[in-house]
């Protein structure tokens, strides 16, 4: 099926990375098979949205837009899956003592959408959106039992009812 315009524009915002938070026509031109003049155009498009901001004193640098930061806001505080995991997440780190974090399994990445921290412990490693390759955790033996059976299950099942979309598996 190909990729309408529209697919295209926000194709750019795709080349977007921590290691590469500023692009520019001939990267967009190059990585996504465009002539300059239709670069232009999809720039024009995303900075009219104020989805990119140019970067003043710049020969045509771009990076992120204030629109991002707005959106983000928006999905941190309204994000439905993240309000009704606060409570849960909340009641783990209590009981456990650790911090807890809440990861989303993306097409090709998991990304973390929100953390819970036990008394202004910080995380060694956290970054709201940040793509990762896989799941991590871990339990050390004096924190194996925090739950006994029955709460892991009632936990468990409070958290299926209210995200019913969730499933868990073992192994």
């Amino acid at each position: 099926m190909a990729i309408s315009s529209f697919g295209k524009i926000l194709m750019v915002l795709n080349l977007f990375s921590v290691s590469r938070p500023v692009i520019n026509v001939d990267m967009i031109s190059e990585e996504l098979g465009l002539s300059k003049p239709t670069s232009y155009r999809y720039l024009k498009e995303l900075v009219s949205a104020e989805l990119l901001q140019r970067l003043s004193g710049t020969s045509g640098d771009y990076t992120l837009g204030s629109k991002i930061a707005v959106l983000d806001y928006i999905s941190r505080t309204t994000d439905p899956l993240v309000q009704i995991s606060i409570p849960f997440m909340q009641d783990i780190v209590q009981r456990t003592e650790f911090c807890c974090v809440l990861t989303y399994l993306n097409q090709d990445a998991c990304i973390d959408l929100h953390d819970e921290v036990f008394q202004h412990m910080n995380l060694l490693s956290y970054g709201r959106g940040l793509p990762t390759s896989g799941v991590y955790g871990f339990v050390t033996e004096n924190h194996a039992g925090a739950f006994t059976k029955t709460e892991n299950a009632e936990l468990l099942s409070a958290f299926c009812r209210a995200v019913p979309s969730v499933r868990f598996c073992s192994g």
